[in-house]
């Protein structure tokens, strides 16, 4: 208490003097090397909007919100802190605390190391109401700064020391989580490449060898929320028709495209609207053996030299996709 009320907190947001903030970057008076915020996502980071207005102090706005929140200012100190190491931030924090106290908080400041401030944020009876500290994007992608900042599974780290605990929110950004789109790349598209690099030179310096890809219906046929899976599979098939035509004559090249059975895949889903959409589809009730698939791919294997299986669509007479 008191910011686990969102009208605090909002209160404190709107009462910050972002101006002089933004004078504090001033190179010259006509040069600052810096722009206000305009919401979560800075300038250089997909899905930011340079048309949405910026943040802007509202002294009206603050104290309209603090009157809806359920604590009285006067009753709490609030424990403002930035990074000792980065000197910098000590005067973003000393124009929080005199916000903050214009609100009718009390407020103290402290310079942490480093060092401390990792060791108090570890546990959030700990942590300072408030820290100043500095945050680069190092990638465009959202996901890597909004994840690492808000999700209530990062809480109790330096990037992380909100500890914002809002279901809500968590599930904003589990939707919208890039990780698993890059997990699936690196597996269904870049680890059939490097496996098909590894043997492909030796293959052709003897003049014969057979290649076998796994992708899947989905890269027949797409499903609502399968557009980056389906992508995967569908480059699968393109990678093995590909290497078909480039090694004619010399290499056997199958691949199959197995539909519904007992696999560890839908383990590793973490869309729980996803999950649900496959559960009322059914699938998991109609999935066949995997043996079936090693079935197939057995036959592939058994094709004489100048014959190849390209192509194998197998999957379970129940299914419709």
């Amino acid at each position: 208490a008191p910011l686990d009320d969102v009208h605090c907190r909002r209160a404190l947001q709107l009462a910050y003097d972002y101006d002089a903030l933004y004078q504090s970057f001033a190179i010259t008076e006509n040069m600052v090397a810096g722009q206000k915020s305009s919401g979560a996502l800075i300038s250089g980071v997909l899905g930011y909007d340079p048309n949405k207005a910026p943040i802007e102090r509202d002294i009206e706005k603050a104290k309209a919100e603090l009157a809806k929140c359920k604590y009285d200012p006067a009753d709490y100190t609030l424990d403002l802190a930035w990074i000792a190491e980065v000197p910098y931030e000590e005067p973003w924090s000393l124009q929080l605390q005199a916000n903050a106290i214009e609100l009718g908080f009390n407020a103290t400041v402290t310079g942490l190391p480093w060092a401390k401030f990792s060791e108090q944020v570890a546990n959030w009876e700990n942590t300072p109401h408030a820290t100043v500290v500095s945050v680069l994007a190092n990638v465009p992608d959202p996901d890597a700064l909004m994840y690492a900042q808000w999700h209530s599974s990062r809480g109790g780290t330096w990037m992380s020391a909100e500890w914002a605990n809002d279901p809500e929110l968590d599930a904003l950004l589990e939707k919208g989580r890039t990780d698993e789109w890059d997990q699936m790349i690196d597996i269904n598209i870049k680890g059939v490449l490097y496996g098909i690099n590894a043997v492909y030179s030796h293959m052709l310096e003897r003049g014969e060898g057979q290649i076998i890809n796994i992708a899947s219906t989905a890269g027949k046929r797409l499903m609502h929320g399968s557009a980056v899976y389906s992508a995967t599979k569908f480059a699968v098939g393109a990678i093995s028709e590909g290497l078909r035509m480039e090694s004619a004559g010399k290499l056997q090249v199958t691949c199959i495209y197995p539909g519904a059975f007992q696999t560890e895949l839908g383990t590793t889903i973490k869309d729980e609207s996803m999950l649900e959409m496959l559960m009322k589809g059914n699938l998991a009730s109609i999935a066949e053996n995997p043996e079936r698939i090693a079935d197939a791919i057995i036959y592939a294997l058994e094709q004489d030299r100048g014959v190849s299986a390209n192509e194998i669509v197998i999957r379970p007479i129940a299914q419709e996709m």
